[in-house]
């Protein structure tokens, strides 16, 4: 997979985002709704420089195992990138500045933060769950 993308030159990264929140009057439906979906151009860099040596020896690492594109460019992975058009917190799983605006809106802003957590630092959820 991680040759396809480099040899595809570039790849596109979509997030869709729904935020649901009740509504402070109980009327018909009870909620707010609000979607938005990111886009971002990711360019692997070219392949005399991520030859297939570097790509084996990232893939043999284990990082991106669990990353829907097989790499994470928060880490190790962002050296395959050489550059992106669009957000770069679309690439690492959440969109923050397309999120932020819905959450500021339904003024749910205190629990984004709590969301950004639990999507950069996944393993300290799990921690948590583990304690209890």
């Amino acid at each position: 997979m991680l040759r396809h993308l480099r040899d595809m030159k570039s790849h596109k990264v979509f997030t869709g985002v729904a935020v649901i929140a009740p509504l402070e009057v109980p009327v018909q439906p009870g909620y707010c709704l609000r979607t938005a979906v990111e886009e971002t151009t990711v360019f692997f860099g070219k392949p005399d420089v991520i030859t297939d040596e570097v790509l084996q020896a990232y893939v043999e690492s284990g990082e991106g195992a669990d990353a829907a594109g097989g790499y994470k460019i928060q880490e190790g992975g962002g050296v395959l990138v050489e550059r992106i058009i669009g957000d770069y917190s679309n690439v690492v799983g959440l969109p923050i500045h397309t999120v932020l605006p819905n959450f500021n809106n339904l003024k749910l802003t205190n629990q984004l933060f709590k969301l950004i957590k639990s999507v950069l630092h996944p393993e300290e959820d799990l921690e948590e769950e583990d304690v209890e």
